[in-house]
């Protein structure tokens, strides 16, 4: 059978004043027996029901570790959290993806009028609204764990260091202060949050196209994003459009993506641009991975990139020219430069090595101000690897590859552009 990834926990408490455990919806077992799981991925139950919540989580957690193969997470689905089918492959690739962070997350929104994204960027601050579904949300310090998964090895840390300490606490206490009574309470995730965050430098990061909504069980009243929220009105791919609207808007203004752009917004004529990077401090239009674009499929007219494949690793190449040939329209353009390994090599061999040639072999890593790991080169293209990359990967036709022996202005860079097939008339 072999090890378990993950295991995977719904707490469930009993009905108030009763020892009947509460019910849960037909929605909410539709929605659990729908979630797809990663191709060859063991994972395990663990039941906590007829407890407090934080006692639960708690419990829960100290089952886990006591194993003997004590699976890599711990997913947490609540039972009043209606899942996507997608949501665990979502977040278990993101785990893999960003293996120096500990907890991932959804999200879903309080029971409340408006309803509020449970994701938090500091405490006693309220609801973080500044995004966009899709967006990847780094340097969160706290979210609701009804969605939620955790590396075991983070409560292996807290445990062992504290092991008389609670790791899940739903807090409450009243205090005077200036002659007043005050009361002060906090929710079991968020107490974990705050622990894991400041006393263990655990890093939370939640993906924005994991969504759920958050129904109560009483009524069947499901709550979620408004439509006016700004995370929704900055999704330009959630507007519901015809057929025909989708033509009129893109007959006056093709789109054009710019993958990786830091913080530059280069135009073509013609195209509204928009932009993705990893790093939030850029402002790009889209925090978002471009080895899985939160996108939909031919959707751009242009997509391109300058200086940004190389710094993707090469097992990881394929896939993210599948990505960009996926989103870009029939008919449309590719257009990326890399740095040329092949320039870099003509110079080595004529005993030209200089700053530009460490370079384009290794990146110039913090000399511009970015961590090493932002700014390091994972791969090299030359002509015949480019080549091979927009043919034979991402398919496209009319492939055109430059570099300096081409056009000397060029100097160490290889210009790469081609177009995706027009899509075949239906018979």
């Amino acid at each position: 059978m072999g090890r378990n990834s993950v295991a995977i926990c719904t707490p469930i408490p009993f009905e108030a004043g009763t020892r009947r455990l509460e019910r849960v919806r037909v929605e909410w077992h539709r929605a659990r027996q729908s979630i797809a799981l990663p191709t060859c991925f063991n994972f395990q139950e663990i039941v906590a029901d007829g407890m407090e919540v934080g006692e639960a989580r708690s419990f829960a957690v100290e089952k886990v570790l006591k194993q003997e193969n004590v699976p890599d997470f711990l997913f947490w689905l609540d039972y009043d959290v209606l899942p996507s089918f997608d949501c665990l492959t979502k977040l278990f690739y993101r785990a893999k993806c960003f293996p120096d962070y500990d907890i991932f997350a959804g999200v879903y929104c309080s029971k409340g009028s408006p309803p509020e994204p449970l994701v938090y960027m500091e405490q006693g601050a309220g609801p973080y609204w500044d995004w966009a579904v899709g967006d990847l949300l780094f340097d969160v310090h706290g979210v609701h764990s009804g969605l939620t998964l955790v590396r075991t090895s983070l409560y292996r840390r807290m445990i062992d260091r504290e092991p008389d300490r609670d790791v899940y606490l739903t807090t409450g206490k009243q205090y005077v202060k200036d002659g007043r009574l005050c009361t002060a309470s906090g929710t079991e995730d968020l107490f974990f949050c705050r622990r894991a965050v400041d006393d263990y430098g655990a890093k939370i990061l939640v993906d924005t196209s994991v969504l759920a909504g958050h129904v109560d069980n009483r009524t069947g009243q499901i709550f979620a994003l408004l439509h006016d929220s700004p995370p929704i009105r900055r999704c330009h791919y959630m507007k519901a459009r015809t057929s025909r609207e989708a033509a009129e808007v893109h007959a006056v203004e093709k789109r054009a993506l710019d993958l990786g752009a830091g913080t530059r917004r280069r135009e073509w004529p013609g195209h509204k641009t928009i932009t993705t990077d990893l790093r939030p401090e850029a402002s790009p239009d889209y925090v978002m991975d471009s080895r899985k674009l939160n996108l939909p499929d031919d959707d751009f007219d242009l997509v391109a990139s300058c200086h940004h494949l190389e710094h993707i690793g090469r097992w990881d190449q394929e896939t993210v020219w599948q990505e960009m040939a996926r989103v870009l329209k029939p008919g449309g353009s590719m257009e990326h430069i890399v740095p040329s390994l092949e320039w870099a090599a003509a110079h080595i061999a004529n005993g030209d090595v200089d700053e530009s040639v460490f370079n384009v072999l290794f990146g110039a890593q913090e000399a511009q101000g970015y961590s090493r790991e932002l700014n390091l080169h994972l791969f090299g293209y030359t002509k015949a690897i480019a080549r091979a990359m927009a043919e034979d990967v991402a398919g496209l036709v009319d492939v055109d590859v430059r570099d300096w022996r081409d056009d000397d202005s060029l100097g160490l860079n290889l210009v790469i552009r081609g177009r995706k097939p027009e899509a075949e008339a239906e018979p």
